[in-house]
């Protein structure tokens, strides 16, 4: 089960529409219907407007739906901004997640700029050889210029030869 399929049995559980859910939350209509996964920003504003809603379940699909205790306390928080970022101090599943996303990414780019570095390296060399064959072919050409035409055709063959 996805995470718009989780948000949708909680709206179900709770009896809010659709509509209300998107006003309340801020989102586009038809956001439940689309397909993909949603941004951490989107997961920050349902979680504070609906404060029981259990961001463990909302996310890893981790029983209970619910928070557990009265969700009245969660009320006093001050709803987060979009481009906030998640203390470390603070314990949450997003920040989590976010923190393991961009270890795995940073993995990930460095090897992307090896393997570049790696790719320039080789088209340098291939770059190069290219020149060197150049080189040799305008030299043969050169060197063989005045040959007679009844030797055309054995220039041709050795100058393929040379090209291959």
């Amino acid at each position: 089960m996805c995470v718009r399929s989780r948000i949708l049995k909680y709206l179900e559980y709770k009896q809010i529409s659709k509509y209300r859910f998107y006003k309340e939350v801020g989102v586009a209509n038809g956001f439940l219907d689309k397909e993909g996964s949603i941004g951490t920003d989107k997961c920050e504003k349902i979680c504070y407007c609906y404060p029981d809603i259990n961001p463990e379940w909302l996310l890893l699909g981790k029983e209970p739906m619910l928070r557990p205790g009265d969700a009245a306390i969660y009320n006093n928080v001050e709803p987060p901004a979009l481009e906030s970022k998640l203390a470390p101090a603070e314990p949450s599943v997003l920040y989590s997640m976010i923190l393991e996303r961009s270890e795995r990414l940073a993995g990930e780019n460095g090897q992307l700029r090896a393997e570049n570095e790696r790719l320039k390296a080789e088209n340098g060399n291939l770059k190069a050889e290219n020149e060197k064959l150049k080189f040799k072919k305008q030299t043969y050409r050169d060197d063989f210029s005045d040959i007679p035409p009844t030797l055309k055709e054995d220039r041709q063959e050795v100058e393929e030869q040379i090209i291959k």
